[in-house]
């Protein structure tokens, strides 16, 4: 059995997160400051409004999401850790570690969504798939936790999504199989 086995946050996702929050922010300028594609007399017939409509949403929460990001790309956070004692996951805004026994882990599989219009499921548009942990419900584990984004949580089931996570799917399973309580 291997000693241990983690996914970090993937620095692709982070820099899409970066990328859209940098296009919001030059939305945002440009709306401001720049008006080299609009005015603000074009936009609404209060300027003011305009400005501070692009401060906010355009300025502050950008930045916001930027200076958040930019730690995550120089040291990745641990999304998933499994070994011999426990499974640790994120969980709240900052990837806090949360840890359940892992003699309570009991299966380990791929799920993959594939959109479909006509039976969207809420795991379809978030995660569109990733690595699935099955828990052994009579453990007393908690029922719902306030996870991180990438990690869903709820009912002895804990998925990381596969555009979060920085390892190949197959490989996950293959490498958290040894820690389940009844491997088939």
């Amino acid at each position: 059995m291997p000693e241990a086995f983690e996914i970090h946050l993937s620095r692709r996702a982070t820099l899409f997160f970066v990328a859209c929050a940098s296009l919001l922010l030059w939305f945002g300028l440009e709306v401001a400051f720049l008006h080299k594609i609009f005015s603000p007399d074009q936009l609404t017939a209060q300027p003011v409004f305009v400005y501070l409509l692009a401060a906010v949403f355009l300025g502050v929460i950008p930045i916001s999401i930027i200076a958040r990001q930019i730690p995550y790309l120089i040291h990745p956070p641990l999304l998933l850790r499994v070994d011999k004692d426990f499974v640790t996951f994120g969980t709240g805004w900052g990837y806090t570690p949360t840890r359940i026994p892992t003699h309570a882990l009991r299966d380990v599989h791929v799920c993959v969504a594939t959109p479909d219009a006509s039976k969207l499921r809420l795991e379809q548009l978030v995660s569109l798939g990733g690595v699935v942990l099955l828990f052994d419900t009579k453990e007393d584990l908690p029922t719902n936790l306030a996870t991180s984004a990438g990690i869903q949580f709820s009912f002895g089931r804990l998925v990381v999504s596969r555009f979060y996570g920085n390892t190949s799917l197959k490989k996950s399973v293959a490498a958290i199989k040894p820690f389940c309580s009844t491997s088939s």
